[in-house]
């Protein structure tokens, strides 16, 4: 993996960022839009994403041969959730902007630019492997992120999940993804390609709400220093440190590359949809997701070269 390799991996990013941005300021779309797109990703795109991952069919043995990857995602989780905590704390005086700083530390772009990475370097079998890993990353994104988001929001809501919530079609798309898990359910192809056709949506759409989101802002903070000393534990010391915390651990194979790929991937564009939707510092979202994109054209393949 080198520079070009990972460069038109991310373009994906850039391009509908750049459109985003390109749109808003042509006065082709308004703060409304944007408020829209934004409800729209959350109640479709996100919920089609949740269901597509895990409406897939998966055998006794491939649950049995996989079953440590969920596991082991939980403990990243936990952990990078105390370390963002710890160095948010550090970092930033403001206590509401310190849950975007945690949710930086946890939720990487762990579906859109790391399935296609990984296949590039690991072939088909390793996206199977990270779909396992990721059931634990779509749990911790709703729920971790939901609190985290609303607890940054500066509107007066309560910083903690509620039934309102819970009765959302994300959650309830949870719920329902966790039961198709271990009952098995033949919905019709239309069903299920509609569903994932929706769920594609999630990552292109999402780039470009960050696109609009910049150009609502005007600027893009790159003198916060904060955004770097994120960017270098989310790009480079947390997946260096998994490396070989795993080795350590005896782990070898897809359990040490999905992992350390995931994590070596920028922040998700998810922290935008969830800020938007909560107004929690939209505008400095959109610039960890950005920054942290543009950083990891360099970072990828220096992680790359550890494994």
């Amino acid at each position: 993996m080198n520079f070009t390799d990972t460069l038109q991996l991310l373009m994906g990013l850039f391009i509908p960022m750049a459109v985003g941005f390109l749109l808003y300021h042509a006065k082709m779309v308004d703060k409304s839009f944007i408020k829209g797109l934004s409800a729209l990703l959350y109640n479709v795109s996100l919920p089609c994403s949740i269901l597509d991952s895990m409406m897939q069919k998966i055998s006794l043995e491939e649950l049995k041969e996989c079953a440590s990857l969920p596991l082991m995602a939980l403990v990243i989780i936990a952990v990078t959730m105390l370390l963002g905590i710890g160095v948010s704390a550090l970092i930033e005086k403001n206590k509401k902007k310190r849950n975007i700083i945690i949710f930086s530390f946890i939720v990487s772009n762990f579906t859109f630019t790391a399935y296609p990475i990984l296949e590039m370097l690991y072939g088909k079998q390793s996206v199977f492997y990270a779909s396992m890993y990721n059931f634990a990353m779509f749990t911790s994104v709703l729920v971790i992120g939901t609190i985290l988001l609303k607890r940054a929001s500066q509107d007066d809501i309560p910083p903690r999940l509620t039934l309102k919530d819970l009765k959302s079609t994300p959650f309830m798309a949870l719920i329902l993804g966790f039961i198709l898990l271990f009952v098995p359910i033949e919905f019709p192809k239309f069903i299920t390609t509609s569903i994932s056709q929706l769920s594609a949506t999630t990552t292109p759409l999402g780039t470009l709400l960050t696109g609009l989101v910049i150009a609502k802002a005007g600027r893009v903070d790159f003198k916060n220093i904060k955004i770097y000393i994120t960017s270098a534990f989310r790009l480079l010391i947390i997946p260096i440190s998994a490396i070989f915390a795993l080795w350590g651990l005896g782990f070898t194979g897809y359990f040490v590359y999905v992992p350390a790929i995931i994590l070596a991937n920028p922040v998700a564009v998810n922290l935008v949809i969830f800020a938007e939707n909560f107004n929690s510092y939209p505008e400095e979202s959109a610039s960890y997701v950005l920054i942290t994109s543009v950083l990891s054209i360099i970072t990828l393949p220096l992680v790359y070269a550890i494994l």
